[in-house]
């Protein structure tokens, strides 16, 4: 074997090997980057969920079989465009504009060319590697992984349990209830401590028993009989109201009769906020129960003005809502 044919089989053995490597790039970067963007989020998932589960032994065999098996995929699907030898003097005819002369030479028609072809002339063929493109899937991949692998990831389980516990909504709405209550004085202290009280014994309870059929009954219980009361109270308020507006106003134009009914539905109203269980402040039942309706004045009544009652009302219909 002459030295030029040596040289130019040689150089058609490395234009074949190329070619069929820059095939099995070819196939393989599309997996690279989706098995590696998969293999990272499985990593994240993992990671994020139980950092105990992470570890670095598994997902490093993990890692190795998905590589192997990227290649194997990837030799498969190119196998089929591989080129020997002589389709490298072939592709070298072409791209060196050598007329043939290779095959023919390679067919035992004519002489080898002796002429030398450097590299430089090899790159403007196309006859070298595009780094760029064959590095692109494999850093991209091995940023993916590396990221998933080494990235902060916070614990959300212990946020979790810093958390405060969910509680039953009707806990805060009776609570709700009686904080208004309590900045506008208008139920005693004792009423607002001892349903305060209530509400803390359904809370004393362990906290996986706070939803069950028991405790929720007993919070539904607490709710209606807490919103009854206070519908109760300001409905006497509203008679009270009204019985004193009507007496105040219209007591000289009134019949014995109709004056009596007022004063003994008034009474009636008062009697129904001492026996409420959220009683009024005591200071205001007080003036209320010392008035003398029967010699009811302007005078009189601005010891407990209507306004005053008119808000009372107003607060525990809110209060209600």
């Amino acid at each position: 074997m002459s030295k030029p044919e040596e040289s130019w089989k040689k150089r058609a053995a490395r234009v074949a090997r190329r070619v069929n490597t820059g095939w099995f790039f070819q196939k393989i970067s599309p997996i690279l980057i989706i098995g590696g963007l998969l293999f990272a989020i499985a990593i994240l998932c993992i990671r994020s969920l139980n950092p105990a589960y992470f570890i670095p032994e598994w997902i490093g065999i993990a890692g190795g079989t998905l590589l192997v098996s990227s290649c194997l995929a990837a030799f498969l699907m190119a196998r089929k465009h591989f080129i020997n030898r002589q389709d490298g003097l072939v592709r070298l005819d072409d791209r060196l504009a050598l007329n043939n002369s290779l095959t023919a030479a390679s067919q035992g028609v004519g002489d080898w060319p002796t002429e030398e072809i450097d590299k430089e002339k090899e790159k403007k063929a196309g006859l070298n590697w595009n780094v760029p493109a064959l590095l692109l899937p494999v850093v991209t991949t091995a940023i993916l992984v590396i990221s998933a692998i080494f990235v902060p990831i916070p614990n959300l389980q212990a946020k979790a349990g810093n958390l405060p516990p969910n509680e039953p909504g009707a806990w805060k709405q009776m609570e709700e209830w009686l904080t208004a209550l309590e900045e506008e004085n208008l139920i005693d202290e004792a009423s607002l401590e001892s349903a305060q009280e209530k509400i803390d014994e359904l809370r004393q309870q362990p906290e996986d028993e706070w939803f069950s059929h028991s405790s929720m009954e007993a919070t539904d219980s607490m709710r209606d009989a807490l919103g009854r009361d206070l519908q109760d109270a300001a409905r006497d308020l509203q008679a009270l109201e009204r019985d004193l507006a009507a007496l105040e106003n219209y007591s000289g134009k009134m019949s014995e009769e109709a004056r009596e009914m007022l004063m003994k539905e008034y009474d009636e109203a008062l009697k129904n906020l001492g026996l409420n269980n959220m009683k009024l402040n005591q200071d205001l039942m007080k003036q209320l129960q010392n008035m003398d309706l029967s010699q009811l004045s302007k005078e009189q009544l601005n010891q407990l003005s209507k306004e005053q009652l008119q808000k009372l009302r107003e607060q525990l219909k809110s209060g209600c809502d």
